[in-house]
């Protein structure tokens, strides 16, 4: 799914394989800022000084956070159900603050007190345990999440501090500012490590490769520039816009920059030779964003004319010119997709939705090349085996889950028991045992080559969400 936000005072959900609009949510005010949870199940909206939180299964708002608990920015928690925003209105009593919000009890269980100036931008280190603000104050801060309580302060920069990152493994932060550096601060202690000097005008963004080895940042200078982690070093400029660069990424894989720029165009660069490979010619206005897909194969762009366009990476990197998706299946869903996974090998995918079928999609062409039928109502999840892509679960609303067999196309075994549908469903490690989550406050252990229910885990007072084996002992499944 992608998620784009609009002066129409709409954010609107697309999905990316065939451009379709899913869900358009209403707000009452233009909206600034959307952002998906890790799982994807819940996206967070902003507009003006309201946070809201909503639902992607149904597309309903299931909560609205309170005026001064919410802001033009937030963060989810990768680890837990928290979510964190930051206030940045006129009132100057709220002026700086933070809030970490728990999604489920929909309580504001700390408030972050610091910053003299507005919140620029808020992001969670990749365990959940530490949150970095940076702001207007020239200043960016470490928080401990647990305690709510100020690590660090980290001083340096002589101007406001628009975007900060973590480094994948969460031992170091960088942040841009429009004083033209970028810094990296050690996270442990709390100093600064790197001051990078090189852009002639404001840095408007940074991003780690994925190992962490280099950072690329983008600037009002009409470049990118990208770094050595290692001295702070700079490694390449990346010139050929003819206007400011407001966004870069590096691509999942780390072969790959692109950029954003206020010249209408997006750049896909090399990030060895340091050579722009293709260039993005399409919108009409300024590209304030650009984002790889999770496997790299697409990257959206978004832009002042009001669209976002999905480009096909590797047509664009083949041909050196745009080139925009344009999926039509022979056959597929006719209702709203409720989640999608991968088998082990990448080869296939599957999706379930709510008309009460699951699609299996071969990822080489795009084509459907198999649609399960047997689920009465809508099917909440599916879920290959990691140990090979010939079995998939699916679980639905009609209290049912249902193993099926690649190999002989046929349902395998219908899972009976729970007393109301089923939110969620997991294989463990080994393939050898399913778990199923339900709204009648149960979970249930099945054994995946009889059917057979082993389990049944009571306790929860309130419809349970979400399970997962844990393989850290073995990989067969002993705790859940």
């Amino acid at each position: 799914m992608l998620a784009t936000c609009c002066d129409d005072r709409t954010c609107k959900v697309w999905d990316v394989s065939n451009g379709e609009c899913i869900f358009v949510l209403q707000h009452d005010y233009l909206v600034q800022y959307a952002e998906f949870s890790s799982c994807g199940g819940m996206l967070a909206t902003c507009e003006d000084d309201r946070c809201s939180i909503w639902d992607m299964t149904s597309g309903e708002c299931t909560y609205r956070l309170p005026q001064y608990e919410s802001g033009e920015c937030c963060a989810f928690s990768p680890a837990s159900p928290l979510i964190a925003t930051a206030y940045t209105g006129d009132e100057d009593k709220e002026k700086g603050n933070a809030y970490i919000y728990n999604t489920v009890s929909n309580q504001c269980i700390a408030t972050l007190r610091g910053h003299t100036q507005n919140i620029e931008h808020i992001v969670f280190s990749p365990n959940g345990n530490v949150l970095a603000t940076s702001s207007e104050d020239y200043s960016c801060r470490i928080w401990e999440v647990k305690a709510g309580e100020c690590k660090y302060v980290l001083e340096g920069h002589e101007d406001g501090v628009s975007h900060i990152v973590f480094s994948p493994n969460g031992g170091m932060l960088a942040s841009s500012s429009a004083d033209c550096t970028c810094r990296v601060w050690s996270v442990e202690s709390g100093e600064c490590t790197l001051v990078l000097r090189g852009h002639t005008q404001g840095v408007t963004s940074c991003t780690y490769c994925p190992n962490g080895a280099k950072l690329v940042s983008s600037s009002d200078d009409d470049t990118c520039r990208v770094w050595s982690m290692q001295n702070g070093e700079c490694m390449a400029v990346l010139s050929g816009h003819s206007s400011g660069v407001y966004h870069c990424v590096f691509s999942p894989n780390g072969s790959l920059i692109a950029s954003a720029s206020g010249d209408r165009t997006c750049r896909i660069w090399d990030a060895v030779k340091y050579e722009c490979i293709s260039i993005l010619d399409g919108h009409t206005s300024d590209c304030n964003y650009c984002a790889f897909s999770p496997c790299g194969n697409y990257l959206a762009s978004a832009s002042e004319d009001s669209t976002s366009r999905i480009w096909s990476v590797a047509g664009a990197v083949a041909s050196q010119k745009e080139e925009t998706i344009s999926v039509q299946p022979k056959r597929g869903h006719t209702g709203r997709v409720t989640s999608c996974c991968f088998s082990p090998s990448g080869q296939l995918l599957a999706s379930s939705s709510n008309d009460r079928t699951v699609c299996v999609w071969d990822t080489s062409t795009a084509d459907c090349v198999e649609v399960w039928r047997g689920h009465t109502d809508e099917v909440r999840y599916c879920t290959f085996s990691p140990i090979c892509d010939d079995v998939l679960a699916s679980c639905s609303a009609d209290c049912t889950c249902r193993v099926w067999d690649m190999r002989t196309r046929k349902c395998m075994h219908v899972l009976e028991g729970h007393e109301e549908g089923v939110n969620h469903c997991c294989f463990s490690p080994n393939g050898a045992l399913l778990a199923s989550a339900s709204a009648d406050h149960t979970c249930r252990v099945w054994d995946t080559s009889t059917g057979q229910c082993m389990h049944v885990l009571s306790g929860h007072t309130d419809s349970v969400e979400w399970c997962q084996f844990s393989s850290l002992f073995d990989q067969s499944g002993a705790i859940l």
